[in-house]
């Protein structure tokens, strides 16, 4: 890549120029955006430059991508936990002995006119992943790189927000106490899900026409008696009331008989 005019190099404590690129993305982030090189116009290339004095790489970045693309964007920040503040990772070209930093841009807009489409009637296009890798493969082995580590995160990024828990496991599930009460009453085992034993069935049939019987022979009336104590207390009534008639009629006989003497 040429040098850009006027421009001043700066290099890191181990003497490798210091670089940043941007990887341009659409909206769905299925697309990224390269320009055509500067030295070799039918050849794609990520936009990227060289940092200047006392510049951030995040704005080296975005300052490269608006003089060689027209790209107007903000850092893609929300993308995931590996890309802070968009920050993709950095790459090391160990034969022109340059390390980039590069990093995401979601594209908001695309400007008609452009620094270096004035200069150098530079290009720009979409490509797919795929297209992209195919288009750095033999000339920028390097950038290739970048769009690897950009679709393993998108990857892990789909896979996070497309998982859902195990229904299986969560679906309807009952309080043991009311899931052991509705076996008994429906005549299913609680500990297994299968129908009762015959015997245990019979059993239980048993106990509730015992507990039937017993609710019929305890009664009740209005006033909290049982009907058993009102039947007793009738017939009582009714041996007292003979008795004291027979003892008045003896007493009314041994009377006449005193007044005939």
């Amino acid at each position: 890549m040429k040098p850009k005019e006027n421009q001043i190099r700066t290099y890191d404590a181990d003497g490798f120029r210091r670089r940043a690129a941007c990887l341009c993305l659409n909206p769905n982030r299925d697309k990224v955006l390269l320009v055509s090189s500067s030295r070799y116009p039918d050849r794609w290339v990520v936009p990227g430059g060289g940092l200047e004095p006392e510049e951030e790489p995040s704005q080296a970045a975005i300052r490269e991508v608006a003089e060689e693309a027209g790209v107007t964007g903000v850092l893609d920040v929300n993308l995931s936990e590996e890309t802070p503040r968009g920050y993709l990772d950095t790459f090391e070209n160990t034969e022109r002995k340059h390390r980039t930093m590069v990093y995401l841009v979601q594209v908001t807009e695309l400007l008609d006119d452009w620094e270096d489409l004035q200069k150098i009637d530079r290009k720009r296009k979409w490509f797919s992943f795929d297209e992209a890798q195919q288009c750095l493969a033999e000339h920028k082995p390097v950038q290739k790189q970048y769009i690897i580590k950009l679709l393993s995160i998108l990857n892990k990024h789909k896979n996070c927000e497309t998982s859902t828990p195990n229904s299986s496991q969560t679906a309807h599930t009952q309080p043991a106490e009311e899931h052991s009460r509705e076996g008994e009453d429906s005549g299913i085992d609680s500990t297994n899900g299968h129908s009762l034993p015959e015997h245990r069935s019979s059993t239980l049939e048993g106990r509730m026409q015992q507990n039937k019987k017993h609710d019929c022979g305890s009664n009740i009336d209005s006033t909290g008696q049982s009907i058993e104590s009102h039947v007793v207390g009738a017939v009582s009534k009714h041996r007292l009331e003979s008795s004291n008639s027979q003892t008045s009629n003896r007493f009314s006989t041994l009377a006449k008989t005193c007044d005939t003497r």
